[in-house]
């Protein structure tokens, strides 16, 4: 089962960005993991994502590239660990860099890269992979079926949109 970018980009630039945030919000538990393992708890991601949403109504550019330098420099160096969490945790946290810059550019080349390090993070689980990317490929086509028909000036629809997200985390080695 493959994604379709075509669905994606048939929304309006605010929409893919809701939706590629909402796609690293769903990595948000790998990079917490990682830290807790690693970074004795600090995670630049959790803090970025929060105020990554807060600015989706509009945030200075300046103030989105301090964000983005911040998680850029969290971003982990693999070849510093000996495990499988810090494959995982490096791609949500270039997810939310890729999340950043599609805000700044509105560059549609960023927020496939975005989606993508979500299926790179799925692979990294190894066996029956399959499975898991059904699930998102199914989850990421029912969020552009509720993002075409949503009025994002609707707070209550979004809050309950970040909700339903949060029950489709991407699982953890």
């Amino acid at each position: 089962m493959k994604f379709s970018y075509d669905l994606l980009f048939g929304l309006p630039d605010e929409k893919i960005a809701l939706f590629c945030l909402l796609g690293a919000q769903r990595m948000e538990g790998i990079y917490d993991k990682f830290c807790k393992k690693y970074l004795d708890g600090v995670n630049a991601n959790s803090d970025a994502l929060r105020e990554l949403f807060e600015l989706l109504e509009g945030g200075g550019k300046s103030r989105l590239e301090l964000i983005y330098n911040r998680v850029y420099s969290a971003i982990p160096d693999t070849e510093d660990y000996d495990d499988e969490l810090a494959d995982q945790a490096q791609c949500a946290i270039i997810s939310t860099s890729y999340c950043i810059s599609y805000l700044v550019e509105k560059n549609r080349e960023m927020a496939r890269f975005a989606v993508e390090k979500i299926f790179d993070a799925i692979d990294v689980l190894g066996e029956d992979v399959g499975m898991f990317i059904a699930a998102e490929v199914s989850w990421c086509e029912e969020l552009i079926n509720d993002l075409s028909a949503a009025d994002l000036s609707d707070n209550a629809f979004v809050e309950c949109l970040v909700v339903r997200n949060l029950g489709h985390s991407i699982p953890v080695v």
